[in-house]
């Protein structure tokens, strides 16, 4: 569930977003366009679709989620329920929102901004295990254990159009990933014939479970040592998080 501080939040971290009444109830524009607003009722928020095709498949799919009213039949605008949703959610539908509104040089600044955050996020995550070391390959920045065995490489539309990382998988998890969740996983050029998996991150990205495909790439090309230092230094991470619970 959210808040109207929290969709307040949220929409104001939007480049170039200011807060106006609309029709007596927060709205939020981005160069003077409205691309959200709390409704009346302030339990609804009020938003914009691609066209109303799309507004349509939204309230047949979820309908405990989104809404329409007869003001809005026509018009490519839906109404979000606030206790159907939790932030980040919140956050993917009211940049989906900002992005049909604004202009596109600020569209293109925001999306650049969020691949320098993604790829930055990315690396912290491998340089952060043993004896990682990053250098480009292939033009795409890369990481290798020991400077010799690459477990991950960033893709930056270099390869298609989309932004995503590539990483090494165990035997049979890129199928699994794959035919679970195809808008977020997928086959990569190259090496998907050696059981890769790619990982988009140019859709809403789970970075907890990033995190642990990264490790789980690192254990698969790492030397045994490297994995038992790894899992060492796990334990005494937990025992330290314990210890400080007590």
């Amino acid at each position: 569930m959210i808040t109207q501080d929290d969709v307040r939040r949220v929409a104001l971290a939007l480049p170039e977003t200011t807060e106006q009444p609309s029709y007596g109830m927060p709205g939020f524009r981005v160069r003077d366009r409205l691309f959200a607003r709390i409704q009346e009722e302030g339990d609804a928020l009020v938003i914009w679709c691609s066209d109303v095709a799309e507004k349509e498949a939204l309230v047949f799919a979820e309908p405990a989620t989104f809404f329409t009213t007869p003001h809005y039949d026509r018009s490519p605008i839906v109404l979000v329920r606030f206790d159907a949703i939790d932030v980040e959610e919140l956050t993917e539908l009211l940049t989906a929102s900002w992005q049909l509104r604004a202009p596109a040089r600020l569209v293109a600044e925001l999306d650049a901004r969020t691949e320098r955050a993604s790829l930055e996020r990315l690396r912290g995550l491998c340089v952060a295990l043993p004896e990682v070391t990053e250098r480009r390959s292939h033009g795409e920045p890369t990481w290798f254990v020991r400077g010799k065995k690459a477990f991950v490489t960033y893709a930056e539309r270099h390869h298609d159009d989309r932004l995503a990382f590539w990483c090494a998988a165990p035997q049979g998890e890129q199928d699994r990933l794959v035919a679970t969740n195809p808008e977020r996983f997928f086959r990569p050029p190259y090496v998907g014939g050696r059981g890769w998996v790619g990982v988009r991150l140019d859709v809403p990205v789970d970075w907890d479970h990033v995190a642990e495909l990264v490790e789980e790439a690192y254990r698969l090309v790492a030397p045994r040592r490297l994995v038992a230092a790894l899992d060492e230094n796990s334990i005494v991470t937990g025992v330290k998080t314990a210890s400080q619970g007590l």
